[in-house]
């Protein structure tokens, strides 16, 4: 689904936090199936890489959950971030390169990690701004939050429907434009591409009449 919200964490981190964040995402997006959760998600026997880069390319948006140990170390006493196949760092590598939208939710009075602790493939994450969800300000928190990720799903479906126009899809480009309620600010730009699609749909018939 390519409206769908990635969410990205640590178990031993931030476990009861980002299963809250789950509960309040899948009743205010329309169902579990508009939140991706790492494994719980990924069929067993599944290879995982694949899983998740396929899993991120069709994300509107990752939510990188970050508690007060998500920089913490392995059995070795390397953090956990500095290994190329820790899964928290293969799903922001994914979405980093790919240009999904990343948003940093911190949990717990945790802090953003520096960039001088990073990895240089994940080092953006340290510049981005981060939402900030408090135990007794979570409502107030996640209200801010759901209107940010309902203005990124909102963008990706008008540019996957005008991709559709382009392409004569007008079927596909019509699912699209239902596919989420419309923020204020992009009023005008799906009311004229329903406008496009209605006048598309008007020349395909006038075609088949001709015909």
């Amino acid at each position: 689904m390519s409206t769908r919200v990635f969410i990205s964490y640590r178990r031993s981190d931030s476990a009861a936090a980002s299963g809250r964040l789950y509960d309040t995402l899948v009743s205010a997006l329309g169902g579990e199936d508009a939140i991706f959760v790492d494994v719980d998600d990924i069929p067993i026997g599944a290879n995982f890489r694949s899983e998740i880069v396929r899993a991120i390319e069709g994300s509107a948006a990752v939510l990188v959950v970050v508690g007060q140990d998500w920089l913490a170390s392995d059995e070795s006493g390397r953090a956990r971030i500095e290994d190329p196949s820790d899964p928290v760092r293969l799903e922001l590598e994914s979405a980093l390169e790919r240009a999904i939208p990343v948003i940093p939710v911190l949990v717990d009075d945790a802090v953003m990690p520096p960039r001088s602790v990073l990895p240089e493939s994940v080092a953006e994450l340290a510049d981005l701004n981060a939402a900030s969800l408090g135990h007794r300000s979570w409502r107030a928190d996640c209200a801010g939050l759901l209107t940010t990720i309902q203005h990124i799903r909102a963008v990706r479906v008008a540019n996957l429907a005008e991709r559709a126009l382009q392409d004569g899809e007008l079927a596909v480009a019509e699912r699209h434009l239902a596919a989420v309620d419309v923020p204020t600010p992009l009023t005008d730009r799906f009311g004229e591409l329903r406008e496009r699609l209605a006048s598309a749909r008007r020349g395909a018939r006038a075609n088949e009449l001709a015909s």
